[in-house]
């Protein structure tokens, strides 16, 4: 593992393009807050033989498909869960809230374990819009990058 840190202006360069991708998502996030984005689908006439599949909001569909394929992702997260001692979403939230420029990786360590953990019990996307933990990471980000450079654009 290479223990070399990235400089503030790489990690803007990283971050940057990510955010004003995904910035559109804040506001639906926002809205979701308290709103249930997943719905049991249970077949119609077959409840007897018939088991229920969960059926997720299209956006919130979509905006994990886009976060999948950005600088968030980070396959090791569970060594940043491990390092950093995060057990509870509690923890999660004060770990998004402490994090600065240097200390990115905890926020893609967070943002992937929701992402990917979702790939297989897909209880975390529903879990990461309940519990705040996307509009969150997506928060600091954005303030993080609006600190050190210029502002970022409105999502419209």
């Amino acid at each position: 593992m290479d223990n070399i840190k990235e400089s503030r202006e790489e990690i803007i360069d990283k971050f940057k393009p990510t955010i004003e991708y995904l910035n559109h998502y804040i506001p639906w996030l926002e809205k979701q807050t308290g709103q249930t984005v997943a719905h049991a689908y249970k077949g119609e006439g077959q409840e007897k033989q018939s088991f229920s599949i969960p059926v997720y909001d299209s956006t919130l569909l979509s905006f994990v498909n886009d976060v999948s394929m950005t600088n968030y992702i980070d396959k090791n997260y569970p060594y940043i869960y491990t390092r950093n001692r995060l057990r509870t979403f509690e923890d999660e939230w004060k770990a998004i809230e402490k994090a600065d420029i240097m200390h990115m990786e905890v926020l893609c360590g967070i943002m992937s374990r929701y992402v990917l953990g979702g790939m297989t019990k897909s209880v975390y996307w529903r879990d990461g819009v309940e519990y705040e933990i996307f509009i969150r990471i997506l928060k600091k980000t954005k303030e993080i990058i609006e600190f050190w450079d210029k502002p970022i654009e409105a999502a419209e």
